[in-house]
């Protein structure tokens, strides 16, 4: 009797511990946002910064300045262009259905790694 009382203490124990853990992995899931893979980088590590166009905006009276977007190399905005020129990148289909055009940009980032006041 004393055997079979320390067999469902055991089990009990046991049961609560494997749902522990199962309520753990549940917790530790990820997500993900359609058209955007995840990356790992390491300290020091480049890290793309991409451009996308340049859309609409309200001004201080709610009136809509335009209804036309620019893509950011636009060369009315005198933005600095890569010295290969701008290279579209990888879109997902929901993105150009929303019209997006991203390219990569000059702009040199690291992973944690502080920096200021580069040339371009």
């Amino acid at each position: 009797m004393r055997l079979a009382g320390l067999a469902k203490r055991w089990s009990t124990t046991a049961l609560s511990i494997a749902g522990g853990l199962l309520a753990l992995t549940q917790q530790a899931s990820a997500f993900y946002l359609p058209g955007i893979a995840p990356h790992d980088y390491k300290v020091g590590d480049k890290v793309d910064l991409l451009v996308n166009s340049l859309t609409p905006s309200l001004n201080a009276e709610d009136k809509l300045e335009s209804v036309l977007s620019y893509n950011y190399y636009d060369e009315r905005f005198h933005f600095c262009r890569p010295k290969d020129g701008p290279k579209a990148a990888h879109e997902s289909l929901g993105s150009i259905l929303f019209g997006d055009r991203i390219y990569g940009s000059v702009f040199n980032l690291n992973m944690l790694k502080d920096s200021s006041c580069q040339m371009l």
